[in-house]
């Protein structure tokens, strides 16, 4: 990691344990919309959730940015009001593993979403002139969705994947812009290193020198997510560190 990718002292936010999404819902280019922020604003963000779709504590990790960075945020419903359902992860069982590989197949497919990425964004940079630098960030299959739409002719400027899903260490070499890979202890480790290593030699020097790829050990696939156990100091504890090194590592490359 290099020093100057983050700086020094993080930007402190405050997490709550039952929490109350401070945004509202709008439309663009078809997609319900979360919005959180100054409309107003010269820097955006917008984020991907994971498979579950709105979830508080997704929600509150999109106002947590937008306060610590004084941003827009916007989260688009990708999936249409039908996210995964809940209850059949872990996959642990036939009936689940079915239903779980026939989610990422359909309304998870990645081309799809690229696409539908793209036109949202087309009509955020419409409506949001002010808006002078976007980012993006993901969870889960969100984090892959970002790092997918971080290379040639990106729109962001720095992008984040969060406890990735479907990690692969090939698409660091594709990256165009700063990138933070922040993986727990459930990512496979040889895919995270490799990826890191992908990062570390790559040509372009804002990638390789401003990037970060760094695992959280004490943390399990989702704490920053959906599955986010707030009401557990220490993954409390865990996802207010996380969000801190995100804004952070946002504020640095905006």
């Amino acid at each position: 990691m290099s020093a100057t990718c983050c700086p020094s002292a993080a930007p402190k936010v405050n997490v709550e344990v039952n929490y109350t999404p401070k945004g509202a819902y709008e439309t663009y280019a078809g997609f319900k919309t979360y919005v959180i922020g100054s409309k107003d604003a010269k820097r955006a963000v917008l984020s991907i959730y994971d498979i579950f779709g709105y979830f508080p504590q997704t929600l509150q990790g999109a106002d947590i940015l937008a306060e610590a960075l004084d941003a827009l945020v916007v989260m688009p419903d990708l999936f249409e009001g039908e996210p995964c359902d809940y209850n059949i992860y872990p996959a642990d069982t036939d009936e689940k593993r079915m239903k779980f590989q026939a989610f990422w197949t359909t309304k998870a497919d990645f081309g799809k979403n690229q696409a539908a990425i793209r036109q949202i964004t087309g009509a955020l940079k419409d409506e949001f002139k002010s808006v002078e630098k976007w980012a993006i960030i993901g969870y889960c299959w969100g984090g892959k969705m970002a790092t997918l739409a971080s290379g040639e002719n990106s729109s962001f400027i720095a992008s984040a994947q969060i406890h990735p899903a479907a990690l692969d260490p090939t698409d660091a070499l594709a990256l165009t812009t700063p990138h933070l890979c922040y993986a727990s202890k459930d990512e496979p480790v040889e895919a995270v290193a490799k990826f890191e290593e992908n990062i570390k030699s790559h040509s372009n020097p804002v990638v390789r020198e401003r990037s970060v790829v760094e695992t959280r050990k004490d943390m399990f696939h989702g704490w920053m997510g959906a599955r986010a156990k707030l009401d557990h100091e220490t993954y409390r504890k865990g996802y207010q560190e996380g969000f801190e090194k995100v804004a952070a590592f946002l504020s640095r490359n905006f």
